[in-house]
This record gives structure tokens, sequence and C-alpha cells, in this order.
């Protein structure tokens, strides 16, 4: 049976081989998570060992994104360095190869779940105890684990029992047992229904 550090190990060459195709020479510009350091050191290796002139890593970290997410004013939002910009045009301009892993944490910046819509505006609170869960966690019952449903990118959790509050409205007419419910909206407050309105 292949281990887990094979099979990365086998990922980070189907990375640079064939998803990137790095060629002989040149520059592969690697951006990524300091959680994935070690699929990060990997591919690294792989990318030298298929000829590549330099391997440059631009490092993030979702802690600090949601530190600045929490603290930085809104106009740091709307800028970007100008000498990064600079590299990264000097490294197109040099023909690199660039590859983006993604790998973030859900529950870093998802503490608050917030839907804005057409006569929607609700905030739902996660349990500090929520679970992210998706297809790939379906176990049968003789405890083997499958997807069942391919592909899927689907994943949920739980609210916090009393952390719903806001107002979600349907932008379509519902049919309910031959009749056409217009207008629908419900209002929650600390996670019971407050208030519900509808047409015919």
């Amino acid at each position: 049976m292949v281990d887990f550090t094979e099979k990365l190990m086998r990922y980070a060459t189907l990375a640079v081989n064939v998803g990137v195709n790095l060629q002989v020479g040149q520059t592969l510009v690697i951006t990524a998570p300091v959680s994935a350091v070690e699929f990060v050191r990997l591919v690294v290796i792989k990318a030298y060992q298929a000829g590549a002139h330099n391997v440059h890593v631009e490092w993030e970290d979702d802690e600090i994104t949601r530190i600045k997410y929490e603290h930085a004013p809104d106009a740091a939002f709307h800028e970007f360095p100008a000498f990064k910009a600079i590299g990264w045009e000097s490294f197109a301009a040099n023909n690199a190869a660039f590859l983006t892993i993604i790998a973030p944490n859900p529950d870093l910046l998802h503490r608050t779940l917030h839907y804005i819509g057409p006569g929607t505006d609700l905030r739902i609170d996660l349990s500090p105890k929520h679970r992210w869960v998706s297809d790939a966690d379906n176990i049968n019952e003789k405890g083997i684990s499958f997807l069942a449903n391919i592909p899927s990118e689907e994943i949920w959790t739980v609210p916090l029992k009393e952390g719903i509050n806001g107002t979600v409205r349907s932008t379509k007419p519902l049919s309910y047992e031959g009749y056409l419910v217009q207008d629908f909206s419900l209002t929650f407050k600390n996670g019971k229904p407050d208030f519900l309105q509808f047409s015919f």
C-alpha cells in the first residue's frame, strides 16, 4: 500500500511535470499557505529535479489574514504594494511558471456567515465546536468511506443555536400544495423565527 508521504510526492511530481509543465531553465513561482510547508518542500525538490533555474515561494498565513480582516481599516484592502506588482511582472516577463497551492482553514475566517442579497441580510454564528464536513465523510455500515456525489465541492456545518439573526428572502415564488407563495421572507432573532411575511 502506498503511504501518505509517497502520495504527496507523486502529487508534487504531477503538479510540476503536468500541472505547470515546468521546462528546464525555467523559474517556478509558488504561492502557498504556511500550513502546506511539507508539501511545498516536496514541490520545490521536484522542480529542481525537473531542471528549474530557481524556485521562489510566496508564503501566506490564514491567521495573519484573519487578523487583518478584524483590525485593518477598509482602505488597506484597496492597496497592493507596488514592489510586489513589479516583481510579479518581472517573473512573467522572464517566462516564469506559476503554481498556487490552496489549503485554507475555514474555521479561521468563517466564525460568522453573513448573507446579503435582495431583501436578505442574515448573520449565522457558528458553534465553537462546529466541524466542516463534506461527502467525503460518508461511511457505510461496514465502516468504509465513500463519495455519494461526484464531483462535489459542497461542505456544510451547523449554526450556533441562538446565533441566527436577520432576514432571509426568497427571490423566486414558492409552489406549495398547489399554491404559489410570493414575497416570502423569514426573520430570525436569536435563533428563533420572529416574523414571517408572504403573499399569494
